[in-house]
């Protein structure tokens, strides 16, 4: 199984700050069950020995350490490396020596049950592996360590020497006040000042290496297949934003820290990521200060000070009468020793603790630590923002100085001194950040955004959903790539490209509703390049045809319809089929013939290998023939999730005793206890529920198939976010993943090229006329009838709904399907038609979408399907609601009371009300307030479908974590 292991190489930039986060993301993906190859050049591995012991990196079999040279002469092996040195090394002496330890890795597969290399995770600011990826053929992720303000910055350099704002004219600029220039146009980063982009501005030379090194790595990670940054949607959205616009894939997976605290048993916990030893004994000394008491003074790992600006800290820390620890590492001091006055010894003494180097984290979270003087590093701002601790901010180099700005003025956590630092300021900063009110409101922010934090990496949260999309796009790369090699062992007439194609198999319920709405699914998956075969049952797929045209399902060589028989005898060809015999048909007859049909596919040499079922919710039978092939199993409920979450909790209604019912009255009562539905009465509930029998047919079918669901690998709803969250949040709670994916129709109306655009989903020939006859009418003035491809009405309900049309004196488009009338035939009085003559226009079937967009509809009366009535809240139509049966109740309930866009009709239709109603919604003050709102949902619902859009995420999510997983 190692082999299939999908294998990463992870190298950071040579920086401990860099190596931190980066190891910290290996050990993720090796919790999340990827093979870790770690690769350090030699001089800093051989510092971490030295810091950790010389087994620290001994790693696991499935964890390794490697090195590399940096091809640089020997230095001082407890100093930072020279960082121009660095830099250039990286950028001309690493390639080869990467290279060549890739080569390696691929070559020990056999030997050592190494997989080979599926992927490499680089530092950002270690460009050459953009070549390296490219010569192996496999996907590179870059990684900014960095915040997204600071990527932001110096992504920007180039736009600064653009515009002609830097390289400085002189020196003065550094003193005049030209740093305090606001720069527009930079995404995210309103009111920014020169002063607050990257450091490596501050230069009159147009060839200033560190500027043109960083601006040029930033430009160049355009090339990887997805970018990190550790960081979090909340803090800094806005940027985030605009880093979309300007590279691939980007995703925050930040603070990694709250991600890795979040896992049981970490794997590689006691592998460190230190250049010096730790001196543990503060954290002792930390317990014996009271709460919020201790200054904590880090400038991180390559900040260098002067003798005089380390006098100066060190004498305004012990004049500020406060408890600090100090980290002074042995290369603090440039050019001379970190050696202090006695007085300083004097004034801070049993206040002030001194250590070469500490765990910061644990520093930083000790409640003893009330504040963080610091370098504003952003591994140190985060993780300070991460423990709720507020800042004193001194940047030394590089994004510093925009990390400083946001945490000051955007974040609300930091105070800056100045960067010709004087004890005075020191003394009255620290005081201020540890005992006056300013201190305590930047508390009190930083414990907000450490709040925000923990929300992004808890359950559901945006840097854990990013980290779950990156490791499920590697796995999915990984299968790729077992699928090809498994390609090259199977039988020459299926060795072709379509064997690499994942395939997946839909089978709707035998309805017309679920069948369009699953066939726009599986359009979707075709033009995601899924191989699709739909299954329709035999019956249906004739019925397809006489309204399609004989040749209207041929489909193309990877898009293929199959059918099964649902072993009922024959019925009238062009009427809806027994709803009761089809549901104990689906679950007792369809099995055997769809695994046969599956064994089929699996034979063939024409299609690739079943790799997905994706069947409706209400064919349970596919989970058992999901568990024979050991694939996963998709179920897609086309119900709203209020319907569904309603007919989820059939059985709290049962076991509460609720139903079935006892007596009259009953059904207003309010049914508490189910997530999202608030104030919901039992009317409210599916119509199965309206029995006094304990053993009804559908209320125990429905209820069982919802019941079942669990054991999908995921459950997708044909709804959006904003429409139904509450209710989502719920569903949550009882079923496995979740995905809200509609409205369908708006997610394919975006696809400029629509596979199989031609194909169609209807059991009666569409007239078409309708919609010339619509063409004549003026804007808002028809209203739309449909009852969709089950209700009945009976001969008197069919008389009432018509004279109330008629006597409206409203234009209206009217479906009476063939087999509208149970028991009779759908046939109107002459008075009907006298009084709507000119107005009115009847037709068998008609292209509903297209009906409910065009301009002159203004109203619908419908059933309340979920189809109708997601489509009509999609055009932006407001309904009248006449609910039918099943889930349809819950649906006017939600469309009248939760969204604001419908009126209900009784249940027992009367001709005055139809009239009254119509009238209201085609001409009053409340259909003006429901077409309003009816038009807010249209476009949050595009909102939901467009890019970045919430239903178009999770369909991405649903393709890359579970069909291709």
């Amino acid at each position: 199984m190692a082999s299939f292991k999908p294998h990463a190489v992870l190298i950071p930039f040579p920086f401990q700050s860099h190596i931190k986060q980066i190891l910290k993301l290996a050990k993720l993906l090796h919790y999340k069950g990827f093979h870790i190859t770690f690769v350090n050049t030699e001089f800093n591995h051989q510092r971490f020995l030295r810091a950790e012991g010389s087994n620290s990196l001994d790693g696991s079999t499935d964890f390794r350490f490697e090195t590399i040279p940096d091809g640089l002469p020997p230095s001082d092996s407890d100093a930072s490396q020279d960082m121009r040195d660095l830099c250039e090394a990286t950028a001309k002496n690493l390639l080869a020596p990467f290279l060549q330890l890739l080569d390696k890795l691929n070559n020990s597969h056999e030997s050592s049950n190494v997989p080979s290399v599926t992927c490499i995770v680089a530092d950002s600011f270690m460009p050459f592996t953009i070549t390296a990826a490219e010569e192996l053929k496999i996907p590179l992720v870059m990684f900014f360590t960095i915040s997204a303000c600071g990527l932001m910055g110096v992504k920007h350099g180039r736009h600064l020497m653009d515009k002609g704002l830097i390289p400085l004219k002189d020196e003065s600029c550094l003193t005049n006040g030209y740093l305090e220039n606001i720069v527009e146009g930079i995404p995210g980063m309103k009111g920014i000042r020169l002063r607050d982009f990257s450091s490596f501005v501050r230069t009159t030379d147009p060839n200033e290496f560190f500027l043109n090194f960083t601006t040029e790595c930033t430009e160049k990670a355009v090339k990887a297949s997805a970018i990190l940054v550790h960081t979090f949607n909340a803090l800094e959205q806005d940027v985030l934003d605009g880093l979309f616009l300007e590279y691939p894939r980007v995703y925050s997976i930040g603070p990694l820290q709250l991600l890795l605290n979040q896992v049981k048993e970490p794997s590689m916990k006691s592998v460190k990521h230190n250049f010096w030893k730790e001196e543990t004994q503060c954290l002792a000394w930390l317990d014996s200060k009271a709460p919020n008491s201790v200054m904590y003074v880090n400038f991180g790992s390559l900040a260098v000070l002067t003798e005089q600006q380390l006098l100066e800290f060190g004498m305004g820390l012990a004049n500020s009468k406060q408890h600090f620890l100090w980290i002074v590492r042995p290369d603090l001091v440039t050019g001379g020793s970190a050696i202090l006055p006695k007085e300083f010894t004097e004034l801070s003494e049993g206040r002030g603790f001194i250590a070469s180097w500490c765990p910061q984290e644990e520093v930083l979270n000790h409640p003893s630590t009330g504040g963080f003087l610091t370098h504003c590093g952003w591994n140190s701002t985060l993780e300070s923002l991460s423990a709720g601790v507020p800042m004193l901010c001194w940047p030394f180099f590089g994004d510093q100085t925009t990390n400083c700005r946001f945490a000051c003025k955007e974040w609300g956590i930091g105070m800056e001194i100045d960067n010709d630092v004087k004890r005075d300021e020191v003394e009255n900063l620290v005081r201020e950040l540890m005992e006056g009110e300013r201190g305590k409101k930047l508390k009190n922010k930083a414990m907000e955004l450490k709040k925000l934090a923990e929300k992004a990496t808890g359950p559901n949260g945006s840097s854990r959903v990013n980290l779950d999309k990156l490791v499920n796009e590697q796995y999915n790369q990984k299968l790729l790539n077992y699928q090809k090699t498994v390609a090259q062992n199977i039988k020459p007439q299926r060795r072709s490209m379509a064997s690499f194609k994942p395939h997946v198999v839909l089978i709707p319920f035998p309805f017309q509703s679920h069948v369009k709405q699953l066939l726009k699914l599986a359009k979707l998956l075709h033009n995601k390049g899924f191989h699709v075969t739909f299954v329709n049952t035999e019956f249906n797929h004739q019925r397809f045809l006489r309204a399609e045209g004989s040749n209207s399902l041929d489909g193309s060589t990877d898009f293929r319809f199959e059918t099964i028989p649902d072993g009922l005898p024959p019925s009238d060809p062009n009427a809806s089929q027994d709803m009761r015999g089809l549901c104990e048909s689906t679950a007792n007859n369809l099995l055997a013939p769809f695994v046969q049909l599956l064994d089929e596919l699996n034979e063939s040499s024409s299609a690739p290998p079943v790799t997905c079922i994706v069947a409706d919710a209400f064919m349970p039978f596919t989970i058992t023939a999901a568990e024979e092939l050991k694939i996963p199993l998709v179920m897609v409920f086309t119900l709203s999730a209020c319907g569904i979450l309603g007919i989820k909790n059939c059985r709290h209604l049962m076991d509460n005793g609720l139903i079935p019912l006892k007596a009259n009255g009953y059904l207003e009562n309010i049914v508490e206890g189910i997530p999202g539905m608030k104030d919901i009465r039992l009317r409210d509930f599916s119509s199965f529920i309206r029995t006094t029998d304990p053993n009804e047919f559908f209320l125990n079918f429905t209820t069982e198939c919802t019941e079942k669901a669990v054991k999908a690998s995921a459950i997708l709803v044909q709804t959006f976010d904003a429409l139904e969250q509450d209710v989502l949040d719920g569903l949550s709670l009882v079923c496995p993943r979740v995905y809200s994916i509609g409205p369908l129709q708006l997610l394919l109306n975006q696809v400029k090229e629509p596979s199989m655009k031609s194909v169609k989903h209807n059991f009666w020939k569409e007239e078409t006329q309708c919609l010339a006859w619509l063409d004549s009418k003026g804007p808002s003035s028809v209203i739309y009838v449909n009852f969709g491809s089950l209700t009945v009405l009976t001969e008197q309900q069919l008389l009432e709904f018509g004279m109330g049309l008629a006597n409206s004196k409203q234009n209206f488009l009217w479906i009476v399907r063939t087999d509208l009338v149970t028991g009779g035939s759908a046939i109107l009085p002459k008075e009907f038609t006298e009084l709507s003559e000119g107005r009115g226009f009847i037709a068998s079937w008609c292209p509903q979408e297209e009906v409910l967009n065009h301009p002159s509809i203004g109203g619908f009366l419908t059933h309340c399907g979920w189809n109708s009535t997601l489509e009509s809240l999609s055009a932006g139509v407001p309904m009248l609601c006449w609910p039918f049966f099943a889930d349809q109740p819950t649906n006017c309930r939600f469309a009248c009371k939760e969204w604001g866009i419908g009126m209900e009709m009784d249940n027992d239709v009367k001709r005055d009300e139809v009239e009254n109603l119509v009238r209201e919604l085609m001409e009053g003050e409340r259909g003006k307030k429901l077409k309003n709102k009816a038009m807010e949902w249209k476009k949050l619902a595009e909102e939901a479908t467009g890019p970045h859009g919430s239903s178009r995420v999770n369909l991405d999510k649903f393709v890359n974590e579970v069909l291709l997983h």
